[in-house]
């Protein structure tokens, strides 16, 4: 789950979006996996399984990247124990938000 594709809505149009759900069909088998867009409302949301798995693809296969999603953040461990000392090593990290802060 939270993987990164390009679905196709159900009018034909390549968004990017994010798996929220996963599910297997206790019969056959079979998964299917509901999709987020981004910057959509959830109600947008849509499932995707073996009838239309040619709607999914590799995430920017079909859609442009945008930059403006990217947020990078200094990551400090503090210990309150010991006054709010800095403890181990800083490290960066780099997020994927679909709304703009």
């Amino acid at each position: 789950m939270n993987d990164l594709v390009d679905a196709m809505d159900s009018k034909g149009k390549w968004y990017k979006g994010y798996i929220v759900e996963e599910k297997q069909d206790s019969k056959t088998k079979e998964f299917s996996w509901k999709v987020h867009f981004f910057n959509f409302d959830s109600k947008w949301d849509e499932w995707y399984g073996n009838d239309n798995i040619e709607k999914l693809a590799p995430y920017l296969t079909h859609c442009e990247e945008s930059e403006e999603l990217y947020y990078t953040l200094e990551v400090f461990h503090t210990n309150e124990d010991w006054g709010g000392a800095f403890i181990g090593t800083p490290f960066i990290v780099t997020l994927l938000s679909e709304i703009s802060w």
